[in-house]
């Protein structure tokens, strides 16, 4: 064997020997740059079957190269969620140590001294125990931990700070990002003002200055006369929290070095607050009383924004939550989703059109929603201002705090009842996006004609809880009346928790999101102020009462608002394969052509099409056609030819079906990989899927020439389609032997 020089230098162009059964490159495009050949070890697959020794003529990697051949279209007419693979974003954050805890300060409480933890510095101050004086007042949270700072009666400046040197994954100098400081502030004494300030670099920083006693702003937000660095102020402002609490914040952009909270003197009504009256570091000196100062509580450094989010209290360990972002793909935008914990490419995403039947899916708070014995929060107005609330699975913040009323011996939750899109003998999937604050567990409930379900959801272990379901009769229409649930960790905390259940006898349902103290706990007493987060309620119809327990549940997220909302059916195809500008790169007399893929749950699901038409048509033309799909809880390729369309007819007929009626493949777990392929040439039609030995068909003909392929669906044919990814698609020109096709498909979940 002679090894060549690889052609071309790009990263993207990485070796698919294994895959391909040949030592070849592939570069982002799909294409092969270069092939070995050569009978390599490579050749030899699982159970010593042998691999062919061709290169494919097309492949599309979608799990490698994370996007589309270019010979391939995608369309898709409405938006569509997913995770594109992006590195999680900084969710909720404090990065500073000791927030409410003022009096830990330099110089004092050695004994508590650690490593790495900066504590506040002082100047000009009274120590704690002897003016200034720790948990001295209500704070804005209700509890007693607000600290009193005090000045002493020293001609300087009289300030607290902490510094940012200790914040070794962003300093020194790394990045110009954008930080926000905030401090929650109320006046103790009517003589002066607090000034907060971010620091870059000695005299490079913002700034702005506000009386406690009122929360006027003094000074607008401002900086330095320095713009070194491109140090830049972007946003300051005040916010009343009620019972004289004001918080105060000032944003930047560029690096910070400390940041800190100055008392100004303002006896003479204005006070000397002006830039001529500081000195070269902005600091304001005078002569203090020893008695004067304000009220300090909740400080917080935030990166990311320019105004502030939900306080996060520290102590000896600064907040640093990442989360992965739901993204949202534009119409005709095809979707590589990820795993969001993992990160693991899982392919090209691949739904049918469905519906989500719930209104306001993220506007708990508004009239569709029914509140038992509880109540949306909205964000950043009263308790959840201070206690916290947290960004939702797309990045956003809105009303998703469910929060239960003292109501004794209760159900607390929320409900909708649906009916539009429902229909009688359906499978029908709720799911929710929740996550544990003070409550730890969910419950979701779902009741119609004959059937009612409740399913307790732990938002801590992640695990499902109890399963309760009613029923008035085990069957209907001789279906049995099936139910499952899923929880999936999303990330920070959040988990999709679904409930697929079977619509009995009716076309309304109701579902409700409730709070449990525990699991298998339905009613109970409320606390004060308790409950979990959510985001994100879905109630779609998946299929009938035969659908696939063994698959995923719910498809991803449709937002919606005062309506229903759809995402529509998906098609990713090929067409024109014999015709000149597509290069008649298809070989009409022979090929095979291979799948990989996981995930599908769809009763009747489509994965590959090689038809000599468009496959909206092609079932009712007579046409000439290879159809691999998922059909009920099995497998098919569904073979038309001599001009005969596809009956069903057994396998000694032509045109017909060729199953896999092997058992290990029924009733299969489809979450994990698969791989199917077929070849064909006249009267030599061969059929696999997780390399069994080949089904075959020997009487077949092909009248009219191919000039369409369509992967993860038919085009067109919408009520005919799969639902999962799509991980590879290869074809080569020519029929490869039984033992190689059996080879091909053969399945290695250490890969």
């Amino acid at each position: 064997m002679t090894v060549k020089k690889l052609l071309g230098n790009q990263p993207s162009q990485v070796s698919r020997n294994r895959d391909l059964g040949t030592l070849a490159f592939q570069n982002s495009d799909g294409a092969f740059v270069e092939n070995l050949g050569g009978y390599l070890d490579g050749r030899i697959g699982i159970n010593g079957l042998t691999r062919p020794d061709i290169r494919p003529s097309f492949i599309c990697d979608f799990v490698g190269t994370k996007k589309l051949n270019g010979k391939m279209r995608f369309e898709r007419y409405s938006r569509a969620m997913y995770y594109d693979g992006s590195p999680p974003v900084m969710a909720e954050n404090n990065f500073l140590w000791y927030s409410q805890d003022f009096n830990y300060m330099q110089g004092t409480n050695n004994n508590e001294n650690k490593e790495g933890h900066w504590r506040w510095g002082r100047n000009g101050l009274n120590d704690f125990g002897s003016g200034s004086v720790a948990d001295a007042t209500t704070a804005p949270d209700g509890t007693t931990t607000a600290d009193l700072i005090t000045e002493n009666t020293a001609n300087t400046y009289h300030q607290i700070w902490q510094l940012g040197y200790g914040h070794t994954d962003y300093w020194p100098y790394l990045t110009e990002s954008i930080y926000c400081f905030s401090v929650y502030v109320k006046s103790y004494s009517a003589d002066r003002f607090v000034k907060i300030l971010i620091a870059s670099d000695y005299i490079r920083f913002v700034y702005i200055v506000v009386n406690p006693a009122n929360g006027a702003i003094v000074q607008p937000y401002n900086q330095s006369y320095s713009f070194d660095y491109n140090t830049v102020v972007l946003n300051g402002g005040v916010t009343s929290v009620g019972s004289g609490w004001y918080r105060v914040w000032i944003a930047m952009q560029g690096h910070w070095e400390n940041v800190t909270i100055d008392l100004l003197n303002n006896t003479t009504g204005s006070g000397p607050v002006s830039w001529s009256t500081a000195d070269y570091y902005g600091r304001h000196r005078y002569t203090g009383n020893g008695t004067s100062g304000v009220y300090l509580w909740g400080a917080q450094m935030e990166m990311g924004v320019t105004t502030p989010r939900a306080y996060n209290y520290t102590f000896d360990q600064k907040v640093l939550n990442w989360q992965p972002i739901l993204k949202t793909a534009d119409p005709h935008q095809h979707r590589i989703d990820h795993n969001p914990i993992t990160m693991e490419c899982k392919g090209l995403l691949m739904e049918r059109e469905v519906t989500n039947n719930l209104r306001e899916s993220q506007a708990f708070h508004k009239t569709p929603w029914t509140k038992t014995n509880c109540s949306i929060v909205e964000p950043y107005t009263g308790r959840l201002l201070i206690s916290g609330t947290t960004m939702n699975p797309d990045g956003s913040f809105s009303h998703n705090y469910l929060q239960e009323d003292s109501t004794a011996s209760a159900a607390h939750g929320i409900s909708q009842t649906v009916s539009s899109g429902v229909n009688d003998g359906y499978s029908q999937v709720l799911s929710v996006y929740a996550k544990a604050k003070e409550r730890t567990f969910i419950r979701l409930s779902t009741v119609c004609t004959r059937q009612t379900c409740n399913v307790w959801f732990d938002l801590v272990n992640g695990k499902v809880g109890t399963e309760t379901v009613t029923v008035s009769s085990t069957t209907y229409n001789n279906q049995q009346l099936r139910y499952r649930t899923e929880i999936i960790p999303v990330g920070n905390g959040w988990y999709r928790c679904s409930l697929l259940f079977f619509n009995s006898g009716g076309t309304s349902i109701t579902v409700s999101i409730n709070l449990a103290t525990g699991d298998n706990i339905s009613t109970y007493t409320g606390g004060s102020a308790a409950g979990v987060y959510i985001w994100g309620a879905q109630c779609e119809q998946m299929g009938n009462g035969n659908y696939n327990y063994e698959a995923p549940l719910a498809s991803s997220y449709i937002p919606t608002s005062y309506r229903r909302q759809a995402r529509s059916q998906e098609y990713c195809y090929i067409r024109g394969l014999d015709t000149p500008e597509r290069g008649n790169w298809l070989n009409q007399q022979e090929g095979t052509l291979l799948i990989e893929a996981s995930n599908f749950n769809d009763y009747y699901g489509d994965m590959l099409c090689l038809s000599n038409t468009r496959a909206d048509t092609m079932l009712y033309d007579g046409g000439t056609y290879f159809r691999f799909r998922k059909y009920a809880n099995d497998y098919e390729l569904n073979v038309g030819g001599q001009e005969h369309y596809w009956d069903g007819r057994a396998l000694t007929s032509a045109p017909g079906s060729i199953y896999s009626n092997h058992p290990d493949l029924r009733y299969a777990n489809f979450n994990k990989i698969f791989k199917a392929g077929f070849s064909f040439k006249t009267n030599d039609v061969s059929f696999t899927v997780n390399g069994e030995q080949p089904t075959n068909i020997k009487k077949w003909e092909s009248k009219v020439r191919f000039n369409f392929i369509s992967i993860g669906s038919l085009y067109k044919w919408e009520t005919l389609c799969g639902n999962g990814y799509i991980r590879k698609f290869i074809y080569y020109s020519k029929k490869i032997t039984d033992n190689e096709l059996a080879a091909l498909t053969s399945v290695d979940y250490r890969d």
